[in-house]
């Protein structure tokens, strides 16, 4: 029974010794990769509640960022200037919807005999180009009014004292 013991406690040390030996043979040396993936984060989702809005165009726009080991740093990421400025060309008013897509890129180049990681990120982004209508808003009773001229005496009296500490 001891044998068997002392076999399996062998049998666990040895496994666990070719695990670590595994692991430390990785290296972390950046490889060549190229591949793409959704940004997540905070997205303009069309959440407007003070106007209604019409869609005019799909806008798409573009960008490249090129970062390396050294500190060396080109470009820039998307912006949301540079979807206005295409909204612009529309004759448009917003942009909402935008989605952005970023392709990263990473290599290995000797410079001046000495290895350099460099990252080139490739950003490409899409948007709802819209021009906003009339202006609503939500009453207290959650109906919908029109409010595309501004509000007589008694609409705007009716909201007082509505809001109780």
């Amino acid at each position: 029974m001891k044998k068997k013991c002392i076999l399996h406690i062998i049998a666990v040390t040895t496994l666990a010794a070719f695990i670590i030996l595994g692991l430390a043979s990785t290296t972390t040396k950046a490889t060549d990769a190229d591949y793409t993936v959704p940004i997540i984060g905070i997205v303009n989702n069309a959440n407007i509640a003070v106007k209604d809005y019409t869609p005019v165009e799909i806008v798409f726009v573009s960008s490249k960022e090129i970062v390396d080991s050294n500190g060396n740093h080109t470009g820039s990421k998307i912006t949301y200037e540079m979807f206005m400025r295409e909204a612009v060309k529309l004759q448009a008013h917003d942009v909402v919807n935008i989605k952005v897509d970023v392709n990263r890129k990473t290599e290995t180049k000797k410079i001046n005999g000495k290895d350099v990681v460099v990252n080139t990120y490739t950003y490409k982004g899409m948007g709802l180009a819209i021009r906003y209508t009339n202006a609503i808003t939500v009453d207290i009773n959650n109906n919908t009014t029109d409010f595309s001229e501004p509000p007589s005496e008694p609409a705007a009296g009716k909201l007082k004292g509505v809001i109780k500490k």
